[in-house]
């Protein structure tokens, strides 16, 4: 089962990356629907585990856990805008090695 994430953005230091270009040990926040551990009802916020894998709109964490990326958070996309960064919307997350595995 794939599990839905809406009004998602970069859980991340502004340090780390320029947006949505992450690093292995970055995470996503938002409210997720559909996920398999029934602690995690559908609308609640939860924060991701490390993002290891990004196939077009799908994101894999450590854990295994498949998203599938809804809509942006409002907010966030307002912050890449003001940056100068645009989402693709068909790869919206792009992973940065770290070289640290």
């Amino acid at each position: 089962m794939t599990a839905r994430l809406e009004n998602w953005a970069l859980s991340h230091s502004e340090d780390e990356v320029e947006a949505a270009q992450v690093l292995c040990n970055s995470r996503l926040t938002g409210e997720v629907y559909n996920h398999p551990v029934e602690r995690h009802y559908d609308g609640k916020e939860i924060i991701t585990s490390p993002i290891r894998k990004s196939i077009g709109r799908q994101v894999t964490t450590r854990t295994g856990t498949v998203y599938e990326l809804g809509e942006v958070h409002p907010e966030y996309a307002k912050y890449l805008e003001s940056i100068g960064h645009d989402i693709d919307p068909d790869q919206p997350i792009k992973i940065l090695s770290d070289n640290s595995e």
